[in-house]
């Protein structure tokens, strides 16, 4: 039996989709629009026995899953993507050797890897293709993309890369039924008394896409909450996508005519009122939502960087500005526990972090 807990009952609609090349001797290719919880949903589909063998039935005990999640590596290259669990590609094929000659089989399970550099995709892909063509029957690829666009560019020059994609599935959002009990039991958890006028409101505004859902609810009457999410969300969506729903706002029109505007459809966020509320906001300076965000310390500390790109601004000095924050001496650790917040904040406004460069033991640089 299948929990009853929400995040169960999405692991289990949405395993028959996530299983079934693995089930029919294959492997597959699913495209998620960013936000709708991809690498948490897949997560729990395979670490829960009960969907596993619904699905499955007794292939389940002749498995050997490897996760390796790109948002998780220590540097944005395929190097950095594969020691999440192996130290080269030579020592993953050898492994993979050692579980097919016990007569199981292999899932190799690949997400998150769409901000990095095209170069290191391509790079990721043709690792995912040479371990495919070690048995393609019980050597399973699950790769997991947000941007489809580039995916339908990149074949155009990689065809072979299509073996990957025995199956090519559009991930849609969740459903109503199980929108309303994620709702619900968020609101609980937040301590919030939703009607159906107000959740109806809420599914018109941000549909499916469980991160501004969950914000929304967390956040509920602070604006500045949900904004940073949806700053987050929107960074992250195909730039394709993204002109497609620009365009949208502006027409008014409700009927999708380009590929791309159809693909929207598919994962149900067309015509979600959020990104018509928050039109100018998609459209703003990042540094302007960063500055609602900032302490005064932090203000002054990003001022800093800014003004010197390429100057390593010392530890020592950051602990000076830094210091107003707690009114005490800042320890090395607590230094750096504010520089991570300090990041945070820099991402969720649509900053990208890694200007942020840390030279270990001496302080940090911000890059030219």
């Amino acid at each position: 039996m299948v929990g009853l807990n929400i995040d169960n009952l999405i692991a289990d609609h949405y395993s028959a989709l996530i299983l079934n090349p693995i089930k029919y001797g294959e492997s597959g290719v699913f495209f998620w629009f960013p936000g709708c919880g991809m690498t948490s949903i897949e997560q729990d589909i395979f670490a829960n026995k009960s969907i596993l063998k619904k699905n499955l039935q007794g292939l389940t005990s002749r498995l050997k899953v490897w996760q390796l999640w790109g948002h998780l590596a220590e540097d944005k290259t395929a190097d950095g993507w594969l020691r999440l669990g192996f130290e080269s590609e030579e020592i993953l094929v050898k492994n993979i050797h050692e579980v097919l000659e016990k007569g199981d089989e292999v899932v190799l399970v690949a997400g998150k890897i769409d901000n990095f550099d095209e170069i290191e995709r391509i790079k990721i892909l043709k690792i995912l293709l040479n371990v495919l063509e070690i048995n393609k029957r019980r050597v399973h690829i699950v790769l997991n993309l947000l941007n489809k666009p580039w995916w339908d560019r990149v074949l155009k020059t990689h065809p072979e890369f299509v073996a990957l994609a025995n199956r090519l599935e559009m991930v849609k959002t969740l459903p109503d039924n199980l929108l309303d009990i994620f709702i619900s039991e968020n609101s609980q958890k937040f301590g919030i008394s939703f009607g159906k006028e107000k959740i109806s409101t809420l599914k018109n505004e941000y549909g499916g896409i469980l991160k501004l859902v969950k914000e929304s609810l967390r956040s509920y009457g602070q604006e500045q909450g949900i904004e940073m999410k949806m700053r987050v969300v929107w960074d992250s969506i195909p730039v394709e996508y993204q002109e497609a729903i620009k365009n949208n706002v502006i027409t008014r029109r409700r009927v999708p005519k380009t590929k791309i505007e159809k693909e929207l459809v598919e994962f149900g966020v067309w015509n979600l009122n959020g990104f018509k509320k928050n039109y100018a906001l998609l459209l703003s300076n990042p540094e302007n939502i960063l500055a609602k965000t900032l302490t005064e310390e932090e203000n002054k500390l990003w001022k800093k960087l800014t003004a010197n790109p390429g100057t390593l601004i010392y530890k020592d000095e950051v602990i000076t500005i830094l210091r107003p924050m707690t009114g005490d001496d800042l320890t090395l650790w607590a230094v750096d526990q504010a520089v991570s917040r300090f990041r945070k904040k820099l991402k969720c406004a649509g900053i990208d972090s890694d200007q942020l460069m840390t030279k270990k033991g001496k302080g940090y640089i911000w890059a030219k």
